[in-house]
């Protein structure tokens, strides 16, 4: 091989080198040396071959460049409002059909109609206090209201006795109930009497009859003289004046006092809450029709600044709840009393009903009452402002009753 040859070779490799060093480079410039030894005729020739500087560009790879962007952006936040509690006592003990229908049911309304911004929780009597302590301690915002027979609270007025009762009066049904209270001025009047206690009543469903329970067949009105009688209000003042000793005996003793025969006879309020708290089974005769007809029951009475200083919507929310709980317990205590009244022998009660006479006797003895109380008649104090308007509002609507009323809405 010649020199030339020799040359030429050296060249075409060299070349090749740095092409296939560019495929794996970047752009770059490369100068590459060659020295290369050859051996002729015993001599050794060194030569020395510079390549020309080659230039090799290399596609860099793909980058993707990825740019976030952050946005501050204020949302408004609506907090949830934190329920209003109150708490509310009932006059009736824990059992009762009255405590479960009035306030019970009364305080689950509210939450509903109010989605449960307002949470009323109820308490039988005498788990807080006597009921008798209820109306100071709404005055006192020791209770946010309460669920009672206003005559428990005659201590404020003995006016408030006419209230809730007309022993053997005028034969009184639901729906006169509900005129006298909503179309004669009996809720106004009542309230006007009430806002001087810082309370207001929303709601007075009525109330059906309520019957005599003994523990001894009474099927005549002479039977009852001799024996002890628990009553209160007015009816103590018609018993007495018919003959019978009286006595007052609280709600959650009734049971207690009949088994041990601290008292014969007993009315309280209706056969459905009577039977509830299982009166029947120390007392297991009945007189029935009722002493009193239907009559204005369980005031639902709140704290009257409390009430107003709610918004308007919830305040609309609670009487709508009233209102509610007015109507369910008009009906749900006629279904049970046509109930009760079909099961009296299965529950072991022997049912009395007086003759008329008995009845127009008592009724003599219940308009003496009245009047004394009215004019200060038969050794009774006349009574105070607001029992002379009750009782005025109550004798009018009956006189219209009496004659009319058999000839009305049928």
């Amino acid at each position: 091989m010649n020199k030339v040859t020799q040359k030429l070779l050296l060249v075409s490799f060299v070349l090749m080198f740095v092409m296939g060093s560019a495929l794996v480079g970047c752009a770059r410039v490369e100068t590459v040396t060659k020295t290369v030894t050859t051996t002729e005729a015993a001599v050794t020739i060194t030569e020395t071959v510079t390549a020309p500087p080659v230039t090799v560009t290399a596609t860099p790879p793909a980058v993707t460049v990825t740019k976030t962007t952050t946005v501050t952006k204020e949302v408004p936040v609506t907090a949830t409002p934190v329920a209003i509690k109150w708490r509310m006592q009932s006059c009736d003990p824990v059992g009762s059909f009255d405590y479960t229908a009035n306030l019970v049911q009364f305080c689950d309304l509210v939450s509903e109609y109010t989605n449960g911004q307002i949470e009323i929780t109820p308490y039988p009597a005498p788990a807080l206090m006597k009921a008798t302590e209820m109306l100071d301690a709404v005055t006192k915002g020791a209770l946010d209201g309460l669920a009672a027979w206003m005559v428990y609270f005659m201590g404020k007025d003995k006016g408030m006795e006419f209230w809730c009762e007309w022993p053997y009066g005028v034969n009184m049904s639901y729906a006169d109930m509900l005129v006298f209270y909503y179309e004669l001025g009996g809720k106004e009047l009542y309230n006007e009497f009430l806002a001087q206690f810082d309370a207001i009543e929303i709601a007075c469903p009525p109330h059906p009859g309520e019957p005599i329970h003994s523990t001894v067949p009474i099927p005549r009105l002479a039977d009852m003289r001799g024996l002890k009688m628990r009553t209160y209000s007015i009816a103590a003042l018609v018993y007495t004046r018919a003959g019978i000793h009286v006595t007052p005996i609280t709600p959650a003793e009734l049971y207690t006092s009949l088994e041990r025969g601290i008292i014969d006879i007993m009315e309280y309020t209706s056969l459905a809450t009577n039977i509830g708290m299982k009166l029947h089974e120390p007392a297991p005769y009945m007189i029935k029709p009722a002493h009193s007809t239907a009559v204005l029951g369980h005031s639902i009475v709140l704290k009257k600044s409390q009430f107003e200083a709610l918004p308007e919507d919830l305040q609309r929310a609670i009487m709508a709840a009233a209102k509610e709980m007015t109507l369910r317990v008009i009906h749900q205590n006629k279904m049970l009393e046509l109930d009760l009244m079909q099961r009296l022998p299965e529950l072991g009660i022997e049912w009395h009903m007086w003759p008329q006479e008995d009845y127009d006797e008592m009724a003599g003895y219940s308009m003496e009452i009245w009047e004394g109380y009215l004019k200060g008649l038969h050794g009774i104090e006349q009574t105070t402002e607001f029992g002379q308007k009750m009782i005025d509002i109550k004798l009018r609507y009956t006189e219209l009753i009496r004659e009319y009323g058999d000839a009305v809405c049928r």
